[in-house]
């Protein structure tokens, strides 16, 4: 009857260490990222980034500042994002400086959120030539007793002037028309939507972002 106890007792601990064990190897870390990470913003118009978070848990605040050129680009504000729906938030503060801006945000106990989503959008204006990131400066994510969340963040996202360059590459080639199939006949919403092929900005990718990319295609804007 020992032997059997000492045998029950010895499975189950290794049950409890493999358990415990897989819990680490499997755990995700939350991740940051900027999207799209190219698209195309002629001077006076302005182009939106989202600052998309990935695998949180019980995520209630957060305070993130985004680098940039501002010679190139003007900030012209910022929304919190669908991730925050229903509910929404208690403060939400964006402050720009130079060329930076830092958003923070905290939401009430009640509308704590888990998941992947959008948490804030950001909209800049292009106020001169030139290719020009937008990259993660200082982030911080917080739980809701207030203890830092550990995550890790993308790389950088680019606003060019080269009409039809989806890929960043500041040429307009079968590597974009790849990009640019793939999202045809989709519309805001559609699992194949991609916004930086939505060239004439009527919420689809139709007949006429067609025909501009065809304008535009074999263009070499590299300097």
């Amino acid at each position: 009857m020992k032997q059997k106890y000492l045998l029950f007792s010895m499975i189950l601990l290794f049950f409890l260490i493999f358990f415990a064990t897989s819990l680490s190897i499997f755990a995700v870390t939350p991740n940051l990222e900027l999207t799209p990470a190219n698209q195309t913003v002629l001077i006076g118009a302005k182009g939106t980034v989202d600052i998309v978070v990935e695998d949180v848990t019980n995520l209630m605040g957060a305070d993130i500042t985004l680098n940039f050129d501002d010679s190139i680009l003007k900030y012209d504000s910022a929304d919190p994002g669908s991730f925050w729906s229903p509910g929404g938030l208690l403060v939400f503060s964006p402050v720009a400086t130079g060329g930076s801006v830092n958003i923070n945000l905290s939401a009430e106990v009640a509308n704590v959120k888990s998941g992947s989503g959008t948490i804030i959008t950001v909209t800049f204006e292009r106020i001169a030539s030139g290719v020009t990131d937008i990259c993660f400066g200082s982030t911080d994510l917080r739980d809701e007793a207030w203890q830092f969340i550990t995550h890790t963040k993308g790389g950088c996202c680019s606003f060019s002037e080269c009409i039809g360059d989806f890929n960043g590459d500041l040429q307009v080639n079968f590597g974009d028309l790849g990009i640019f199939a793939m999202a045809y006949r989709s519309t805001v919403g559609d699992d194949n939507w991609n916004p930086i092929c939505d060239l004439d900005g009527d919420g689809s990718v139709g007949f006429n972002d067609l025909g501009i990319f065809a304008m535009h295609y074999r263009d070499d804007c590299r300097p």
